[in-house]
């Protein structure tokens, strides 16, 4: 890793430029979105459109219509459970299985990207 010195005024404001492009996401249209209005609550619909998307897209990975069901619960609820410890079993407070869980959980990953 590459360490550059830095003034600690600048190393302050990069840190709190840095928080705020991990708190939105770093996707490039929220991010200039972000950047001309600094407005966190203007972002929703540009995420909402993500969501849709993503939610359109299922279709083309889903090998029938209950894998489908089962990676639209893992757009729907993976967000909540980011940075966190989880049990595939019931993940999202559902009844599904874990082998059902970690094959969406997987596809999810391979084939959507949430950042």
């Amino acid at each position: 890793m590459l360490h550059l010195p830095v003034n600690d005024f600048a190393h302050d404001k990069l840190l709190k430029l840095f928080h705020t492009y991990a708190l939105i996401g770093g996707m490039p249209e929220v991010v200039e979105q972000y950047a001309v209005h600094r407005d966190l609550t203007a972002l929703a619909p540009i995420f909402d459109a993500l969501i849709t998307s993503y939610f359109d897209d299922v279709e083309k990975y889903a090998s029938n219509d209950s894998q489908l069901l089962h990676i639209r619960h893992v757009i729907r609820t993976s967000f909540t459970s980011a940075g966190k410890r989880i049990q595939f079993a019931g993940f999202g407070n559902s009844a599904y299985r874990s082998r059902e869980m970690s094959e969406a959980l997987r596809i999810a990953e391979k084939h959507f990207s949430f950042t």
